[in-house]
């Protein structure tokens, strides 16, 4: 009894041993990118946008200034995906960026990224969430430079100096008049009094007066005098 559980078990040890072999060996030949991640081609890790060569952004609106257009192309994914694809791209200096994939074919085999870093940037590393599906290429095609920040930067402050500049002459040339602008001669006061100044009229007149007024005391006297003769 006992030797023929022996025996029969044994075979099953066997199978058991087979199958743990077999699965080991699936995983082992597997390709990686069929467990959901497709990875950069690795000749295009460590890219520097600095030196590499500029190509137009055909199709695409103008890169904003001082920025940096990265396109990435995921080819031959088996079977197609019809949706945004999930990427993480990694900079030096920017860091992490996520961007899900814009444009594809009908078939959804080629994917397209379009991922923006401010200023130049070295490329560290790329993936792509492919779910289930293979593929075939994930590459860096091309780089788009935005026009230099710095010129509109000058041309900014050149301005801003020509108004300030404009704005603070104005300012000075308004404060120069009111400081010599005096009182106007017709609110001054006329100080020459009644008996000075170039106007001989009040003298004259307070003459006349003077004179009326002892003629009159003169004429009142010599007609007392004569009545009391």
């Amino acid at each position: 009894m006992n030797a023929r559980a022996t025996a029969v078990s044994r075979p099953t040890i066997f199978l058991v041993a087979l199958a743990v072999l077999a699965l080991s060996l699936y995983f082992a030949v597997r390709p990686t990118y069929a467990i959901g991640g497709a990875t950069l081609h690795e000749p295009h890790v460590g890219t520097n946008s600095a030196t590499s060569q500029d190509f137009p952004c055909e199709g695409q609106d103008p890169v904003p200034p001082g920025e940096v257009l990265w396109h990435f192309i995921l080819n031959g994914l088996d079977p197609g995906i019809t949706d945004p694809i999930p990427g993480v791209f990694e900079f030096t200096n920017s860091g992490t960026v996520n961007e899900d994939s814009s444009k594809w074919n009908n078939e959804g085999t080629t994917h397209h990224f379009y991922v923006f870093t401010v200023g130049d940037d070295i490329l560290e590393g790329a993936t792509a969430d492919i779910g289930d599906s293979e593929y075939n290429n994930f590459v860096l095609s091309h780089i788009c430079h935005g026009d230099e920040v710095e010129e509109s930067v000058e041309e900014s402050v050149s301005e801003s100096v020509e108004e300030s500049v404009a704005e603070s002459e104005a300012e000075s040339a308004e404060q120069s008049i009111e400081a010599g602008t005096g009182t106007p001669a017709g609110s001054q006061p006329d100080t020459a009094g009644i008996f000075g100044g170039s106007n001989p009229l009040p003298t004259v007149a307070f003459s006349l007066i003077l004179l009326a007024s002892l003629a009159g005391l003169a004429f009142a006297n010599v007609k007392g005098a004569r009545s009391r003769s």
